[in-house]
Parts: C-alpha cells; structure tokens; sequence
C-alpha cells in the first residue's frame, strides 16, 4: 500500500507488509510465512499444491490450481516486481503464476 511504518518481512520471500494490511493485531512469534504462500481459498502450499501457486502481483492473494477462480488472467511480471525478489533469493517465476486479482484490478 506504500504507506510506510513498522513492516512484516515473510521468512520465505522480501515480501513487507503492514500488520493491519493483515489484519493482524500483533507481531507473529517466530517465522511468519505471509498469504503468498498458500492458497487463499484451501490452504494449500506451493508443496502440497504440486509445486505451482497462482500470486497476484500486488496483495497477498494466492490459489492452487484447483481454486483458481475463472476469469483471472496471467500477467508477465515486471523487472520492478522480479528484480528486489531475485536480488534477496527468491525467484516467484520457479514456482509460480502471476496474475492481477479481481480486487487489485480495480
């Protein structure tokens, strides 16, 4: 949202976010994992998932295959999204699909 403030790093990607973006009240103990990593509707991670997620580009939104709503199209990413991912290690184009949710796109 770029608002700036206190942020929540994911242990598994530079993914930042705002506890209330969350709707968290308070820090998470330990390694926190953030929405990206499983499927918003089952659960499901990238493992249990056969290896793919579907990520939106701009929030947290992630589906497996299986719940992947009907409509949404694949976008490609950009340099400014891929380029801080790679830089810290992660690289989303291994695992996953990018595309643009219902709510971001409007």
């Amino acid at each position: 949202c770029a608002d700036g403030g206190e942020l929540l790093e994911c242990s598994l990607c530079p993914r930042v976010y705002h506890l209330e973006c969350l709707s968290l009240t308070k820090l998470p103990k330990g390694q926190w994992t953030c929405p990206w990593h499983s499927c918003l509707e089952c659960g499901r991670t990238v493992s249990t998932a056969g290896g793919m997620l579907f990520r939106c580009t701009d929030c947290p939104t992630a589906y497996c295959f299986d719940c992947w709503p009907q409509g949404l199209a694949r976008v490609d990413p950009t340099p400014q999204l891929l380029e801080p991912m790679i830089s810290r290690g992660f690289d989303p184009s291994k695992n996953a699909t990018l595309f643009v949710c219902g709510d971001c796109a409007n």
